[in-house]
């Protein structure tokens, strides 16, 4: 029996070595793969993202969100990793990210507001994920809860156009 065990465990070892190595001379390697799990939305801040809204007459995407929040969960995993998403928002937008529980305070239409203040009472947001459209500093429009890929695409291609748009 320790003859078949040292059989077929010698095998084994020999071909986890060989994976190691390859994988340490970058031979194989799993994140090469796909080129598109390395882009990601580029997030900035909401002072930002308003200046530059501002300057160049792009809209803003804010997704707030919650930690432990299921379904910003499954939004951060099913719909902002999608290549196109990701594309189309990082070319139509300056994306903000704002965590819910946050205490930080910002300046927003010439005043210091808290975030959680400002996305309940300015954002109207109550539940998590919520995202905020802004054209410059005006608020077009707040959709609640998790959406998947086809139904978030619709909301950025219609709230990402501007007046100066070929779409």
């Amino acid at each position: 029996m320790n003859r078949l065990y040292i059989k077929t465990l010698v095998p084994l070892l020999i071909l986890m070595g060989l994976v190691a190595l390859f994988a340490n001379k970058g031979l194989y390697n799993v994140a090469q793969a796909s080129p598109a799990a390395s882009q990601t939305i580029q997030w900035i801040s909401l002072e930002e993202a308003l200046v530059l809204a501002e300057k160049n007459n792009k809209p803003i995407f804010i997704n707030i969100y919650k930690e432990g929040s299921n379904g910003c969960k499954k939004m951060e995993i099913e719909t902002f990793n999608k290549p196109n998403i990701i594309a189309y928002i990082n070319k139509h937008y300056y994306a903000v990210r704002i965590d819910a529980s946050s205490q930080q305070r910002v300046k927003f239409k010439d005043s210091e507001i808290g975030l959680q203040q400002l996305t309940q009472h300015i954002f109207g947001v109550n539940s998590y994920p919520s995202m905020v459209y802004i054209n410059r500093d005006k608020v077009m429009t707040t959709v609640p809860g998790y959406q998947d890929p086809h139904d978030f695409e619709m909301y950025l291609r219609y709230f990402g156009k501007t007046d100066n748009d070929n779409h």
